[in-house]
């Protein structure tokens, strides 16, 4: 039977484990997107040129204004599956480019493996955090977190990723940076994770994407802390030692440097000034 809904103000979860007589028809779609993750079973998804049967491994992702429906496939017991309606942020966008099974419908598939378990976790943890209530700001900022880290490891198997073509030990690093932005990272870790020498990482890891992983780390780090400054009501020290910095004094220091204003005024303007943490300018 279907778990309890999760909603907040951006984002609506559920994890369902459905027998053959559920259903569910949107004519006009929605307005906004909505992605599936099948764990177990069998599922269908119906859209104006024919179905797709979602089995173990497979995430589907449905465009805005979108026609479609889906129910449990009926030769199947059951369909076990995690699913999110989302309104993405802006830098998400590039995430979103999946292989398309028709006009609105995307797929992606999942082997078995470190990937799809971390992909399971964090899907459970986006839906653990997505309480009701949209006035918890830290709660949905930790769901959508999750959300966002789901979309990222699952972009290293979309063949029309940005970075298809990046070494997948890049990928490894990219990947292990972004569940350990709150300690202290040092390349030799790094590495060592990635089964390669600090050398030799530093030496890929800027030839794949044209910088260094020092820069890489610190733009995440930026990224992150701009997330939590906008969306909780965190204090300042509190978001420095999330994102890896010991000091708040020298983690506004980064980030003024980063974004062109204080910690405090970037978040009294909602975000709204100063610039990106990858901006050149």
């Amino acid at each position: 039977m279907p778990r309890p809904e999760r909603v907040t103000a951006t984002l609506l979860t559920g994890h369902f484990d459905c027998e053959p007589s559920f259903r569910a028809l949107r004519e006009g779609g929605t307005d906004d997107w909505l992605l599936f993750c099948t764990i177990a079973g069998k599922g269908r998804i119906g859209h104006r040129f024919g179905a797709f049967e979602p089995g173990h491994g497979d995430l589907v992702l449905i465009r805005p204004g979108t026609r479609h429906d889906y129910r449990s496939e009926p030769d199947a017991l059951r369909w076990n599956f995690f699913w999110a309606h989302f309104h993405p942020r802006a830098h998400w966008l590039e995430w979103l480019r999946w292989p398309s099974l028709a006009p609105g419908v995307l797929h992606l598939r999942v082997p078995d493996g470190e990937l799809w378990t971390r992909v399971i976790a964090r899907f459970a943890d986006c839906h653990r955090h997505a309480v009701p209530g949209a006035a918890n700001a830290r709660e949905l900022a930790l769901a959508l977190v999750a959300l966002e880290e789901v979309l990222i490891a699952v972009d290293a198997v979309n063949p029309e990723a940005h970075d298809a073509r990046l070494d997948p030990r890049v990928r490894q690093a990219m990947a292990w940076v972004g569940r350990n932005l709150g300690v202290a990272i040092r390349l030799a870790d790094v590495a060592r994770a990635c089964g390669l020498s600090s050398f030799r990482l530093a030496h890929l890891f800027k030839a794949d994407t044209g910088m260094t992983l020092g820069r890489f780390i610190e733009r995440q780090r930026m990224t992150r802390a701009q997330e939590l400054l906008v969306r909780t009501t965190m204090p300042v020290q509190d978001i420095a030692g999330e994102v890896g910095y010991q000091s708040a004094f020298y983690f506004s220091t980064r980030f003024r440097a980063a974004t062109g204003c204080s910690p405090l005024r970037f978040r009294s303007r909602g975000g709204g000034a100063g610039r990106r943490p990858d901006s050149k300018g």
